[in-house]
């Protein structure tokens, strides 16, 4: 695994070359945010990167989160099957936005303005979506050190605090000596630049530093390896987390960067980002 003084060479490498391609254009207050999908871009057809639309709820977009939220009931024992505790979840979040408990701009109450055939297409989706890594992961044998879902985690750089690195990942699995692995659901095939998304949230993992104002600590211990799997075409990936990896995920970053802040007013948004609710 890396150890802090390579993590700590990365991300000087990412401080300088963040704040030159991102802050030297448009100023350290523009927001921007790197993604795993702009990460794999860079590296597989830069020529195609470009600022991805403010993100929506869709029904691309929502079934992972319910997807999410109904195994985990599943793994508690609240629920036998994942198309049961699917459709427990979407009934849930549907009644719960139609009575005005979800934010503005949250999943449930975007789900509580759907009609009924939109809510049902999401349904569908959410159950194929929940049935897919049920079956790849297994998922009614996991034990107490699987988390399924959660936030993105992010990084900002201190020389662009508004622009932050976003790695997600649907499963990660602590051992018994605590290191951890990651494990991605990914839509399309795998290909170039597949590497470096995988990477992307096992090198935010290891520069995220608490924000809770005490002295320099040590990052927290990236995953010991991280995996995908690609159900569309039925295949997966599992990629140990080395310097080489930090180091060629950085990479993809910075050419990321250099492209999307090359455009008048860009930004590097999330094609996909999503929260659990």
């Amino acid at each position: 695994p890396p150890t802090g003084a390579e993590v700590d060479l990365v991300r000087r490498r990412l401080e300088s070359g963040l704040a030159r391609r991102a802050g030297d254009r448009h100023g350290p207050s523009t927001a921007w945010r790197i993604t795993g999908y702009a990460v794999r871009r860079a590296v597989a057809g830069p020529e195609s990167l470009t600022r991805a639309p403010a993100f929506r709820w869709s029904a691309t977009s929502a079934p992972r989160p319910i997807a999410l939220a109904a195994l985990r009931a599943c793994v508690a024992g609240t629920a036998r099957t994942p198309a049961e505790a699917v459709a427990a979840t979407v009934s849930s979040l549907a009644a719960d936005g139609r009575h005005g408990l979800g934010r503005a701009g949250s999943l449930t109450e975007w789900a509580g303005r759907l009609a009924a055939p939109a809510l049902a297409v999401v349904l569908a989706e959410a159950i194929a979506w929940a049935t897919e890594l049920w079956a790849a992961v297994g998922c009614h044998r996991l034990g107490p050190g699987v988390r399924l879902g959660g936030p993105a985690v992010r990084w900002s750089p201190a020389s662009s605090p508004a622009g932050s690195l976003q790695g997600r990942a649907d499963v990660r699995v602590t051992g018994p000596g605590g290191r951890t692995a990651f494990l991605t659901l990914l839509p399309g095939t795998l290909g170039p630049g597949s590497r470096e998304e995988l990477g992307l949230a096992a090198l935010v993992t290891a520069l995220v530093v608490p924000s809770d104002g005490a002295a320099r600590v040590s990052p927290p211990p990236a995953p010991a390896r991280v995996a995908g799997w690609w159900p569309d075409c039925g295949r997966a990936l599992v990629v140990p987390v080395d310097r080489r990896l930090l180091e060629e995920t950085a990479t993809a970053v910075l050419r990321a960067a250099a492209v999307l802040t090359a455009a008048p007013g860009a930004g590097a948004e999330d094609r996909g980002r999503l929260d659990d609710r």
